[in-house]
């Protein structure tokens, strides 16, 4: 049949199908107890490759076939279609190709084929549902085209439809389920059909899964939906439904366990009758356009694991809404961002014991963040972008909140940015849970130092601390997070010098200690930290000369170094830095010739290095940054005249050599025609053309009529 596998189970066929037994007794084969023939053959999971051997198609009592979860290739071999006595086929999760075969229509026991998570591609065969028995249809995740064939809703013994995620395009008939009466799931998730869903629907009255995310359906939602009773599993987001309402009638739908409704234009407020849906698990109506408030009675739901109201327009105070006893004994994920919501969050919401992703995130919510120390489980929540403060009216004031969060010790995700909290880190956020990955309180009103117990935090990926008033030194403990990524505390009023315990962090990306009052060197050990893409450290009062060690640093996306005391000369290393894309050293103290090898530079699009005291020519290498939009140069003493070769650089929009010492013809083509006078003014001697669309200004005093022709 196939090459044996070498991996698990380590050549199954050659230990278990040996020639000395019978068949019958082979690993996966069954055999009848009348002929002694193979009416069964389950090699699925065997780690089989190459493809199907025709042979197989010799086994004419066989009525099982599954050789699911393999690595065959290939088409379907058409000597399969002798068996006429199959009942099921399973050749799911392979690697075939081609079209499917249409003889699986004239298989007449045929009741079940999963041809699932292959590469078939083509139109579905008409013929295929000649079979007046077919039960089970599974054709998901394929490459199929073509619209839906009609015959499919005639086949009045199907139970199950799965086509979801292939290409298919079209419409739905409106008579679908006219003939469809043992119908229970209808799976087309993830194509391309369009129109509106059949009012027809109802008469799928059997219907447990209806699935059509993921496609171009519109109008509105039928009403008639609220007549399939056994309705289980409800799947309709990702569509284009028009403006309107969830209508009333699923509510009727008391079978309900899962109705997902995500990302489509649905309008109007949710009823309280969605209470009576006694047995949801998951009810999910993400990225619409819903207003009002949020029925009470959803939380009354004893059942339900996951409530996804986000990216919405749900206003009103939820502590007024939401019972006191809150019943959501079930509830595990919690989603209510990007809301209009107010008032207070309700401390009820501890009775959801079970919960692991709570989702507050930008709305209106204020007053005290309540503890949530017992929310055990809790892997996520996310405060940011609201209104609450940690005033002295509060409980746990003073971000002692935090303390009460160490009861967590699941907790891997914590964001409580852009809220007026004004207090100080408490010690006590050393004790936060191990498991700690991302730690964002950006935007907070901050005071104090940042506790050096920051550093228990080994598994921490991401810490921002941005933009509040943070002062005192960079402890030193940082350099414990062996795992950091991102390390975020610009924007403050930290102190001192930047720790070399910074350096011990092997996988930071990002290092943004901008806008403080740093001093002292740049640790030259930063160079080798290989995984740095961006470092940001302007701002600040650091001195002395850019560390050699830098330059080494060839994956290096963004380097700001401006608005400092830093000097000495720019080395010719800077070739290294390969992928550069914005280099910015303006308003320091450099000085000396701008080195030629800046042209290895070749990623670099953004290069300031204005407020200087640069001196010497122009190099005419710049010229070979093809990718340059921006370049600023100005306010230094460079002299010479502007080199031609900067007319190469077509995608330069910014360009500024004000305020140096050159002389000399400005290049007139390329970019050059779309700057003002702007770009050059007071300069020692620069002339232009006429037809340029500026004026030029020049420090040194012209005496010579003719040369201020030059100007006119």
């Amino acid at each position: 049949m196939t090459s044996d596998p070498t991996g698990y189970p380590h050549g199954i066929l050659a230990k278990k199908w040996s020639e000395n037994v019978s068949v019958c007794h082979w690993f996966g084969v069954t055999c009848g107890i009348k002929h002694h023939r193979v009416i069964s053959l389950n090699i699925s999971r065997f780690d089989l490759n190459g493809t199907v051997s025709p042979h197989l198609g010799n086994l004419t009592f066989l009525r099982y076939l599954d050789i699911s979860s393999n690595y065959f290739t290939g088409n379907i071999p058409a000597k399969l279609s002798h068996l006429y006595r199959l009942r099921e086929i399973h050749m799911g999760s392979n690697s075939f190709t081609g079209e499917i075969p249409s003889w699986f229509g004239a298989l007449p026991q045929l009741e079940q084929l999963h041809l699932n998570n292959n590469n078939f591609s083509g139109r579905i065969p008409t013929y295929l549902f000649n079979n007046s028995k077919l039960q089970t249809i599974n054709l998901n995740f394929n490459q199929l085209t073509g619209s839906i064939p009609y015959g499919i809703f005639n086949v009045s013994s199907i139970r199950e439809i799965r086509i979801a995620y292939n290409y298919l395009s079209g419409r739905l008939p409106s008579d679908m389920c006219n003939n469809l009466p043992n119908l229970k799931m209808l799976a087309l998730s993830g194509n391309q059909l369009e129109g509106q869903i059949p009012p027809n629907i109802r008469k799928c009255r059997n219907m447990e899964v209806l699935s059509l995310s993921v496609n171009h359906f519109n109008g509105k939602i039928p009403s008639e939906i609220g007549s399939l009773s056994m309705l289980r599993g409800l799947y309709l987001g990702y569509n284009d439904f028009m403006k309107g309402p969830i209508p009333k009638q699923i509510c009727n739908c008391t079978s309900l366990k899962y109705l997902y409704l995500g990302t489509n234009y649905l309008t109007g407020e949710l009823s309280q009758e969605l209470g009576n849906l006694a047995v949801l698990k998951r009810f999910q109506v993400f990225n619409n356009s819903l207003s009002g408030s949020i029925p009470s009675s959803i939380f009354n739901i004893s059942t339900l694991k996951i409530l996804d109201l986000s990216f919405n327009q749900f206003s009103d105070s939820l502590h007024l809404r939401l019972p006191w006893k809150f019943s959501l004994f079930s509830l595990e994920e919690l989603y209510l961002n990007t809301n209009q919501l107010g008032g207070k969050i309700p401390s009820s919401i501890i009775n959801a014991s079970k919960l692991t992703i709570l989702e507050l995130s930008d709305n209106s919510f204020s007053g005290c963040i309540p503890n949530f120390g017992n929310l055990r489980f809790l892997q996520w929540l996310n405060l940011g972008n609201n209104n609450l403060t940690g005033s002295a009216n509060c409980p746990n004031q003073d971000f002692g909140f935090l303390s009460s969060l160490t009861n967590c010790q699941h907790l891997k995700h914590l964001s409580i940015s852009e809220n007026p909290l004004n207090g100080i880190l408490p010690i006590s956020i050393g004790n936060l849970s191990k498991s700690l990955q991302v730690l964002t309180a950006s935007d907070c009103d901050i005071k104090g130092v940042i506790p050096s117990e920051i550093g228990n935090l080994s598994s921490l990926l991401y810490l921002f601390l941005e933009r509040n008033y943070l002062t005192g030194f960079i402890p030193p403990t940082i350099g414990k997070v062996k795992q950091l990524q991102r390390l975020y505390l610009n924007g403050n009023k930290l102190q001192g010098y930047i720790p070399h315990d910074l350096c011990r962090l092997s996988n930071m990306g990002d290092l943004y200690l901008n806008d403080n009052t740093l001093i002292g060197p740049i640790p030259p050990c930063l160079g080798e930290v290989k995984s740095l893409r961006n470092i940001y450290l302007e701002s600040n009062k650091l001195n002395s000369t850019i560390p050699s060690n830098l330059w080494n640093l060839r994956d290096l996306l963004f380097l700001n170094l401006s608005s400092n005391y830093l000097s000495g000369q720019l080395s010719s290393e800077i070739s290294s830095l390969k992928a550069i894309n914005q280099l910015d050293l303006s308003s320091n103290q450099f000085s000396g010739n701008i080195t030629s090898s800046i042209d290895g530079c070749q990623s670099l699009e953004f290069l300031s290095l204005s407020n200087n005291k640069f001196e010497g020519f122009i190099p005419p290498s710049l010229g070979n940054v093809k990718g340059l939009s921006t370049l600023d140069l100005s306010n230094n003493n460079l002299s010479g005249s502007i080199p031609n070769s900067l007319e190469n650089l077509h995608l330069l929009k910014y360009f500024n050599v004000s305020y140096n010492k050159l002389e000399g013809t400005i290049p007139k083509g390329g970019p050059f025609l779309n700057f003002t006078d702007v770009s050059f003014v007071h300069n020692f001697a620069l002339c232009g053309e006429k037809d340029f669309k500026f004026r030029l200004v020049s420090r040194r005093i012209l005496e010579d009529q003719d040369e201020r022709m030059l100007f006119d």
